[in-house]
């Protein structure tokens, strides 16, 4: 995006309560108020045009310099956010105050800056805020020195001692947190191992979390326990992966004012155990979680919207997999009626996921005209590349949907297709291939061997490493089984 959409995008961006807030702020001060007049000419554009925006406020002085009530509104806008998220940012409000000791120093009012930063220390020690309290440690320091008072000198040499340890203490949840981080972005590139060199690398940043232990502080056991779930996952073991996610969720449910402070984050440890359980495909126990989080309150629209795609992408796939239709038909309605409100905040890969396994849902249960609506979902988005997984399974379950509805020449023409499409990206999988091969026979074989060679995929199916679509094809295969042999 080009600089000047930034407005527009932090516009867009925002929450009914958060525009409500910023309006009413402003309502505050007299006069016109011309970067009030942009902000809701913007907010009324679905896409950025500038040139309207000229058009609108033709003879109007402050469009001579629109640039500079931009970058005015840019800043105020993120001004009155800090205000509007500060008693649910725990970081945000200790640097605010930190802020204001600054300023009472730089006044000479020692003895209320003493005051402002025994609060920070409390509150960085519980809320195990490393970074900050190195920051509080050295100011306190830098207080009692100017003091220059004899009983300090004591105050000072304690102060030292705890910044030491802050500082060791940092470092190593730094470390901890980097080899998280590296383990992760291989997770999100590759999703799962595939080259020898891929383990390798993994491996290489695994090795400090096997080998340090568990560390005793918050937010080094969340990265330890984060890390090693990421990296189980990656390799295959998927017991050990959800052992180590609930772990790291047991570690948030220990401490409520964590999860108070840091919801946000404390989502995503929720969602990385609930992946953990299906991996392992305990459903039962995925129904109770996603119970307890339907009953925890949000403080504020992104919790919202986040705690609203956590609760739709796993029902449905505890519904899949149950299977229980009944609650998929309750949840995919729930998706289409709330979807829009949320739309903006949901990542595309996880859209593309649930768009994925709601036409999967609708297959399994023999309604292909709406299992075909769900998966032309996927196809007709123009970033499905951002899920290429999702894309390409969305693409393999296209050929039993048309088989069902008696679309033979479609049938035809996607087999040829097909190939074509996904080895734009990356060369085809065995098991794509072997699909591929299975509808093109089909396509070319008379009615009366069709059984055969139904039983013949069926077989080769069986020595296929497990994956949700090829769970979809069994079932499939069982359900044909049954026809032939009630035909």
């Amino acid at each position: 995006m080009k600089s000047k959409d930034d407005l527009f995008l932090l516009i867009r961006s925002l929450s009914k309560s958060e525009k409500r807030y910023f309006k009413l702020r402003s309502s505050a001060q007299s006069g016109e108020k011309n970067y009030l007049k942009l902000f809701n000419a913007l907010d009324k554009q679905s896409e950025y045009d500038e040139a309207k925006i000229l058009k609108k406020f033709k003879g109007e002085r402050f469009v001579k310099s629109l640039h500079v009530t931009k970058k005015y509104l840019h800043n105020l806008i993120l001004r009155t956010l800090r205000d509007f998220h500060e008693k649910h940012d725990i970081e945000g409000e200790l640097a605010g105050l930190l802020f204001n000791a600054r300023i009472l120093e730089s006044k000479g009012l020692y003895a209320q800056c003493r005051k402002v930063l025994n609060v920070v220390h409390k509150k960085a020690r519980k809320y195990d805020l490393k970074a900050v309290l190195i920051d509080v440690l050295q100011l306190k320091i830098k207080l009692s020195i100017m003091l220059t008072l004899k009983k300090r000198q004591a105050e000072v040499e304690g102060l030292y001692g705890e910044l030491d340890e802050a500082v060791e203490g940092y470092a190593f949840e730094k470390k901890l947190r980097k080899h998280r981080d590296m383990i992760f972005m291989m997770t999100r590139q590759r999703g799962m191992l595939r080259k020898a060199e891929e383990r390798v690398y993994m491996e290489e940043w695994a090795a400090f979390l096997l080998e340090c232990g568990e560390p005793d502080d918050f937010w080094g056991r969340n990265y330890y326990f984060d890390g090693l779930g990421l990296y189980w996952r990656f390799v295959g073991a998927r017991k050990k992966s959800k052992h180590n996610w609930q772990k790291a969720l047991n570690v948030w449910n220990e401490s409520d004012h964590f999860k108070e402070s840091h919801q946000s984050q404390y989502l995503i440890s929720f969602n990385n155990y609930l992946n953990g359980l299906s991996q392992v495909e305990e459903y039962d126990q995925m129904a109770s979680s996603l119970k307890e989080l339907e009953k925890l309150p949000m403080i504020n629209f992104d919790n919202e919207a986040e705690q609203f795609w956590t609760l739709q992408n796993y029902w449905i796939l505890y519904a899949l997999n149950k299977p229980d239709f009944e609650k998929g038909k309750v949840v995919i309605a729930e998706l289409s009626k709330n979807s829009s409100v949320y739309s903006d905040k949901v990542i595309k890969s996880r859209e593309l996921i649930i768009y994925f396994n709601s036409s999967l849902l609708y297959f399994i249960n023999g309604m292909y005209d709406k299992s075909l609506e769900w998966n032309y979902r996927v196809l007709a988005d123009p970033k499905n590349e951002l899920a290429e997984g999702i894309r390409r399974a969305n693409l393999m379950l296209q050929l039993p949907i048309h088989y069902e509805l008696g679309n033979y020449e479609v049938l035809e023409s996607l087999v040829d297709s097909i190939p074509r499409n996904l080895t734009r990206n990356t060369e085809l999988t065995m098991f794509e291939t072997s699909i591929l091969s299975f509808f093109k026979s089909l396509c070319e074989t008379l009615p009366l061997e069709y059984e055969k060679l139904f039983n013949k995929f069926d077989v080769w199916l069986s020595g296929i490493e497990p994956n949700l679509l090829k769970r979809i094809l069994v079932v499939w295969l069982k359900q044909r089984s049954n026809y032939f042999i009630n035909s």
